[in-house]
């Protein structure tokens, strides 16, 4: 499934808040996996579980949005199939 582009303003508070934090590395799936690759998005998918069980920390930036919003404010994100792994990883 494809989502929406990540906005400049959201990926510079993204790069900003990894930077603020102390934060040596910033994957954002939407940048990181080759979103015109069938096989390339198998293979990343396939280790989503390793690469949050290996983050220090996790934000999520549900594509189309415009500004950063709560875990708790309704979103599409919450309709992901994988959604309950990134909250719970």
């Amino acid at each position: 499934e494809d989502g929406g582009q990540i906005s400049l303003k959201v990926l510079e508070y993204a790069c900003r808040w990894a930077s603020n934090s102390g934060s040596s590395y910033l994957w954002l799936d939407r940048l990181c996996i080759l979103q015109t690759s069938k096989q390339d998005k198998v293979w990343q998918i396939s280790r989503m579980y390793d690469i949050y069980d290996g983050s220090e920390q996790c934000v999520v930036l549900p594509g189309g949005l415009q500004c950063l919003a709560s875990v708790f404010e309704e979103t599409s994100w919450a309709d992901r199939a994988w959604t309950y792994q990134e909250a719970i990883v």
